[in-house]
């Protein structure tokens, strides 16, 4: 079971958020700073991605015939029940 916990102080200046896992817990700032360099390199990844498609090194791909394109089609389960 995920727990979390919102400590704030009286003036509500500083919140500390915090996320219980078991016995586990995670300081959400602390998260955040350890994750920020990720999200850089992930960006930057996804620029040169759509960059390449810009400057025609990788190219787009027609068909003859037409296409009819469904988003956010999932089979199985999509975890949405909830637990108790």
């Amino acid at each position: 079971m995920v727990k979390t916990v919102l400590i704030s102080g009286k003036d509500h200046s500083e919140t500390l958020i915090l996320i219980f896992a078991g016995d586990l817990f995670i300081n959400k700032q602390l998260m955040q700073k350890w994750l920020l360099p990720f999200s850089w390199l992930y960006g930057a990844g996804a620029f040169l991605y759509h960059k390449m498609y810009d400057l025609q090194i990788k190219k787009s791909v027609e068909f003859e015939i037409p296409v009819i394109s469904i988003g956010n089609l999932s089979t199985g389960g999509t975890g949405k029940t909830p637990h108790a």
